[in-house]
């Protein structure tokens, strides 16, 4: 496997296809079953489209559509021209940390230092998501590290040493678990739901549930 970087940051599996994003040298695109690195985009090849060699998430959609997170903002694969397009109305300019796509199929897109955002596909408009609450007014300038959809279609996110929080789909309002309040200070990295019900959230203090 020729891939000159060693700061891998995003993988994606596309069929026999692995997507390799890395910090520094933009996208592979790996054959799994031969381990031949099929291609490769980087800033400057303008058949690309890209404008930066630093990709930190990928996304695929139900419907087929990759997209692709920069540190710059976001960027669409075109199949049929085998090239990328910067979506400058999806959070352009923010560093995108993490890609969702969520059971109506919105997208939402989780940043460093700049909250999360949701990009409803149907209209096409993408806003930042806020709180009307004053303990969360930071919310606009979070480092989101994760985001994840439960079995009642609450939309929760993950940051960096401000706790979780989960967004209602029918009325937008946030519900946040502070930490030193709720939770302990931590980075919080990862969350998954069981067969029970139960949120497994990976920290940098251990590994924390929530019934």
């Amino acid at each position: 496997i020729s891939i000159e970087s060693r700061n891998i940051q995003g993988l994606l599996v596309d069929g026999d296809d692995l997507w390799i994003g890395t910090y520094d040298n933009g996208i592979y695109i790996l054959n799994i079953p031969s381990g031949n690195v099929t291609d490769h985009f980087k800033s400057k090849d303008e058949r690309s489209g890209l404008k930066t060699n630093s990709f930190i998430t990928f996304l695929k959609t139900a419907d087929g559509t990759i997209y692709a997170g920069s540190v710059t903002g976001m960027y669409r694969f075109d199949k049929s021209t085998s090239s990328f397009k910067f979506l400058d109305n999806f959070a352009a300019g923010t560093f995108i940390h993490a890609l969702y796509e969520d059971n109506k199929g919105n997208i939402w897109i989780g940043t460093y230092g700049s909250g999360i955002f949701k990009y409803v596909r149907s209209s096409g408009i993408c806003e930042q998501t806020l709180s009307g609450k004053g303990d969360y007014e930071n919310l606009k300038y979070e480092h989101v590290t994760s985001i994840y959809e439960d079995d009642s279609h609450k939309v929760w996110f993950t940051t960096e040493g401000n706790g979780f929080s989960y967004i209602d789909g029918e009325t937008g309002e946030i519900t946040r678990y502070v930490p030193g309040r709720d939770v302990d200070f931590a980075i919080y990295c990862a969350m998954l739901q069981d067969g029970f019900g139960n949120l497994w959230i990976t920290s940098s203090r251990g590994l924390l549930r929530l019934d």
